[in-house]
């Protein structure tokens, strides 16, 4: 039996340009943050080294290594949703997520060399840029922000409906016989 949503799916559209860029883009955080959690985890509870990393205590050094691994879970399943056109605002407010928690790593010169930090900063904004985008947003089925970022021409008085606007199986505008 095929349900709805699955019927949906099957008969989705190709992934447009701006959803496969935005995901590209967003992957970028998941090796650091994979690297550094095994890092922390191995500081925290197996390889205690003085003075701990980023916290005053071993411990920290394995809750810091457990909630990067946790950050990576939920951006592979923002990830997960915005590929299979399920959600979108997830992925933005991740991506924006990483986009603050870098800038505050640039800010701050006492977290390291700013390199990796900057990398992150752009392929945040680009994730975030592309995701915005209304092609972004007609994949998932939902309006664009605010309602700014397109419009649709009206149609000129006499002229046709067209013929691509459907809802469920029914074509809506279609000319009658």
């Amino acid at each position: 039996m095929t349900t709805p949503r699955r019927r949906d799916r099957e008969s989705a559209p190709d992934t447009p340009n701006p959803v496969i860029t935005s995901i590209a883009a967003g992957v970028a955080p998941l090796p650091f943050l994979l690297v550094y959690s095994s890092i922390f985890i191995a500081h925290g509870f197996f390889w205690p080294v003085e003075p701990p990393d980023i916290t005053s205590t071993r411990h920290g050094e394995a809750v810091a290594g457990l909630l990067a691994v946790l950050i990576a879970l939920v951006i592979v399943l923002t990830l997960w949703w915005f590929l299979s056109a399920a959600r979108r605002w997830p992925f933005v407010l991740a991506q924006a997520a990483v986009l603050a928690t870098t800038i505050a790593f640039i800010a701050n010169p006492r977290t390291g060399s700013p390199t990796v930090p900057i990398a992150l900063v752009v392929t945040s904004a680009v994730a975030l840029g592309f995701a915005l985008h209304p092609a972004s947003a007609a994949y998932v089925g939902s309006r664009t922000p605010f309602g700014l970022l397109t419009r649709r021409p009206r149609p000129a008085p006499g002229d046709a409906a067209p013929l691509d606007v459907h809802l469920g199986e029914e074509r809506v505008g279609a000319p009658t016989a």
